[in-house]
């Protein structure tokens, strides 16, 4: 089964927000995860407006590496 992040379980997700990790572990091993494009420019414009840029652009790039972009 193919799971979509929306922008905010992906920010969750990056900030490892204790309420969404838990439901992580429901998941399934053969689950993929993707991201929709739309959902991935509004994560770069985030890290691009935050205090911590290159921070945030590393932990987007690592994270974005993982997923599908559809």
């Amino acid at each position: 089964m193919t799971r979509l992040f929306d922008t905010n379980h992906a920010i969750a997700y990056l900030n490892a927000d204790p309420r969404f990790v838990p439901h992580l572990s429901m998941v399934q091993n053969d689950d993929d995860f993707s991201i929709a494009t739309p959902v991935l420019g509004e994560l770069y414009y985030g890290a691009y407006a935050s205090q911590r840029i290159a921070e945030n652009l590393e932990k987007l790039a690592a994270f974005s590496e993982q997923l599908n972009c559809v």
